[in-house]
């Protein structure tokens, strides 16, 4: 990691993003849309162990049939599969065992927060921090593969700003804990710190030192109509979600073609959605 922005600015005082002034061309847009490839639980994928994450992408994308919440066990447990765990070979009751390292990940926890955020399930975002409390961040298994299993700092803040955004009881510890981002190094990670910007916007706003972050995920992802987006260059967002040659970020792939063609279809929707200024 070449280097660390440290985000200072507590909540109470972090400054709100202001938009410029934007029209989007909603006829562009929602042409551009494209109907997204369901299973039988309304989920972008009912298999693959990435679906948490684009179950939170697709209700955060206005898909209201995604249950985002059926991505938490009844104790606040989080989960890869609606409802159900991917885990490593061997792991008891795991329907698809053998196709994650982990029951959970960073990934997953980002992607639930952002759909129960868009739904405005606080009650799920309280049962998900009740269960990282209790297991003192240990929110998987096993508890060996602490990368995937522990539940990040940067996360739990963003768990406690989501809760109280939507009037919840945060955890005052997390909410006012600073945000530490690097640079990434591996594309997902660009995905996940997008995210985590997404978050911090609708929940407490943007600072200086999150806007020039932005900025610099933009410049080194110059196609990246997400990335476009969080950094404010909405025309250029645009442009890029709705060419006919608009390929998606790498990082937006699954475990089989099925997956990956539903994620391709969730990720568009998604940029879309915020374009059109539908979330948040």
């Amino acid at each position: 990691m070449k280097y660390l922005l440290l985000l200072t600015l507590l909540i109470g005082c972090a400054k709100s993003s202001v938009s410029p002034p934007w029209t989007p061309d909603a006829a562009a847009l929602d042409a551009a849309a494209s109907t997204i490839p369901a299973g039988e639980s309304g989920w972008p994928s009912d298999s693959d162990c990435d679906a948490a994450l684009w179950a939170g992408e697709a209700r955060a994308a206005g898909d209201l049939a995604v249950e985002e919440s059926a991505a938490l066990q009844p104790d606040g447990r989080p989960t890869r599969l609606p409802g159900a765990d991917c885990g490593p070979a061997g792991t008891p009751g795991v329907p698809a065992g053998g196709n994650s390292t982990a029951t959970t990940s960073t990934d997953m926890q980002l992607g639930t927060i952002l759909g129960l955020l868009a739904a405005g399930d606080v009650a799920a975002l309280e049962r998900l921090q009740a269960y990282a409390d209790a297991q003192s961040g240990f929110v998987g298994t096993p508890e060996s593969d602490i990368s995937d299993v522990y539940m990040k700092p940067g996360t739990r803040s963003l768990l406690a700003r989501a809760i109280s955004k939507l009037g919840g009881q945060a955890d005052v510890t997390w909410l006012i804990a600073p945000i530490v981002y690097g640079v990434p190094t591996a594309d997902y990670q660009v995905h996940l710190a997008l995210i985590s910007l997404i978050i911090q916007a609708r929940t407490s706003g943007l600072g200086d030192a999150e806007r020039a972050y932005a900025s610099e995920l933009y410049a080194t992802n110059p196609a990246d109509a997400l990335a476009a987006y969080v950094a404010g260059a909405y025309a250029a967002s645009q442009a890029l979600v709705v060419s006919a040659d608009w390929t998606p970020p790498t990082y937006v792939r699954g475990g089989t073609p099925a997956a990956t063609a539903a994620y391709v279809a969730t990720h568009r929707n998604f940029v879309i959605h915020l374009l059109l200024g539908e979330f948040g």
